[in-house]
């Protein structure tokens, strides 16, 4: 079950099928802030899609607040989906943008701020199970193509994936400005879709 929260909640709360264009510029140095811009009142609307299942959700971030992580206090925002009624918990420091899980008081670092592609790192949680991260890559002016052949162009995009060997994999395209558009799940024969479709009330177009 934890495992499944974490990555429910990467994927805003949760690639064969994908395909994407991938110029060759970069953009300035990554900052975490940036690419995931979170705030209290804050909100995403997302499409998820899993086999013939189709489903709408809606997340608000509420905060933040002091907690304990650890042996630090952080600065932690509250994520509510709805309808689902999840939460998850996220935090900024000078590494970058870290999730948190809760009550376990563990974090790991999600989107490191001045990441490049190709850089690697790894998060060994409370389960005694590596979590390995990947940047894919970082980009401008990226359009993403999702699974049912919509597509959407951001200013800048930086694609992270992730795994845990006896578990799945996901990948996550934070586009800057925005925070996560497309997130793609695997498990075993089983790939789910998280696709965003408005930020803060503004539609995000995937046609």
């Amino acid at each position: 079950m934890k495992a499944t929260y974490l990555l429910a909640c990467a994927c805003l709360l949760m690639l064969s099928c994908s395909d994407d264009s991938n110029p060759t510029d970069t953009p300035e140095a990554i900052v975490a802030s940036e690419y995931y811009p979170i705030e209290s009142g804050a909100t995403w609307t997302s499409v998820r899609t899993e086999g013939e299942e189709r489903d709408t959700s809606s997340t608000v971030v509420s905060g933040p607040s002091s907690q304990m992580i650890g042996s630090k206090n952080e600065q932690v925002y509250t994520f509510t989906d709805t309808p689902s009624g999840k939460t998850g918990n996220h935090y900024f420091s000078d590494g970058g943008l870290y999730q948190v899980l809760l009550p376990y008081s563990e974090d790991f670092l999600v989107l490191p701020n001045g990441v490049e592609a190709g850089d690697t790192w790894t998060n060994v949680l409370e389960d005694e199970n590596d979590y390995e991260f990947t940047c894919v890559s970082v980009s401008k002016n990226r359009t993403i193509m999702a699974s049912d052949n919509t597509a959407a162009s951001f200013e800048a995009v930086v694609e992270i994936s992730f795994q845990k060997s006896d578990f799945g994999t996901a990948t996550v395209y934070y586009a800057k400005g925005i925070g996560p558009v497309l997130t793609i799940v695997s498990q075993g024969t089983s790939t789910s879709e998280v696709k965003t479709i408005a930020h803060n009330g503004q539609e995000i177009v995937w046609e």
